[in-house]
């Protein structure tokens, strides 16, 4: 199997040699750079992954796995540390989409709340008819609720799985 990549990501003799590097083929480095790419950018179409502006990320996974490897005391120790970059760096990333979305959430909100005690042709304040019990809580809110409900549910299932 060719790797569309295996030119640009092949990894550099190590500047450090240790016993274990030896056992450690060329392609299965190249295969790990891969893992570290798509942990950042994940794609299904390797073609993506050739694009001149992919560059800088082809860059820091093969940084990120050499050094790896150098630091590393065995292949035990190499794949542990990798692994534990991989999640690092999907944690981070999903930190910063729960984020945007948690931002997008509070515009949405925030927007909708100024659109609901503002008229569109006047700047008078219009509070909310509280009137009305029975209406059904609107839309946003609703989705507020059912978002906050989630995050729990998360929170609590990693819990037990620590547990």
């Amino acid at each position: 199997m060719h790797s569309p990549l295996s030119a640009s990501t092949t990894p550099p003799a190590p500047r450090v040699f240790k016993d274990w590097h030896r056992d450690l083929a060329p392609d299965l480095r190249d295969h790990l750079v891969h893992k570290l790419i798509h942990a950042i950018f994940p794609t299904s179409d390797p073609s993506t992954l050739r694009d001149r502006r992919m560059q800088h990320l082809v860059d820091y996974a093969r940084k990120v796995e050499r050094d790896m490897h150098e630091m590393a005391n065995s292949r035990e120790e190499y794949y542990h540390m990798l692994a534990e970059k991989i999640y690092k760096i999907q944690k981070e990333l999903d930190q910063k989409r729960q984020e945007r979305m948690r931002r997008a959430r509070h515009e949405q909100t925030s927007a909708w709340l100024h659109h609901r005690h503002f008229s569109p042709q006047s700047t008078e304040h219009n509070p909310p008819n509280n009137d009305d019990a029975t209406n059904p809580l609107d839309p946003l809110v609703q989705l507020a609720i059912q978002a906050a409900l989630e995050r729990r549910q998360q929170y609590q299932l990693k819990r037990l799985a620590r547990d």
